[in-house]
């Protein structure tokens, strides 16, 4: 089933309420003006109120035929699993994200 693409304007946020935030690598691609979230972009997490704070996101479920500059785009239905020191904290939590532009 298909599901919209993550764009740079998609607002993700660890399940403790620290924000994530995500460095595009795409260059030549824009959707409504803004590059679209890959499963390899580099995704931090600033602020974490957990006891083992979330740093970074790890990502599945990206597209699987669907590639953009070699890689695959993040779905609204991607999977980000927060990570921390310790481990998985738990899932990000992805809003505002664009629905004009879908994919599988």
């Amino acid at each position: 089933m298909a599901a919209f693409v993550l764009d740079a304007g998609a607002v993700i946020a660890c399940p403790h309420g620290g924000k994530v935030t995500v460095v595009p690598r795409a260059t030549r691609v824009r959707l409504g003006g803004r590059p679209p979230l890959l499963a390899d972009d580099l995704a931090t997490v600033a602020g974490c109120g957990a006891s083992s704070p979330c740093a970074k996101v790890q990502w599945t479920g990206a597209a699987a035929k669907v590639r953009v500059e070699g890689s695959a785009p993040l779905l609204s239905t991607s999977r980000g699993i927060c990570m921390g020191a310790g481990g998985p904290q738990g899932d990000a939590v992805v809003t505002g994200f664009q629905t004009r532009v879908k994919a599988r």
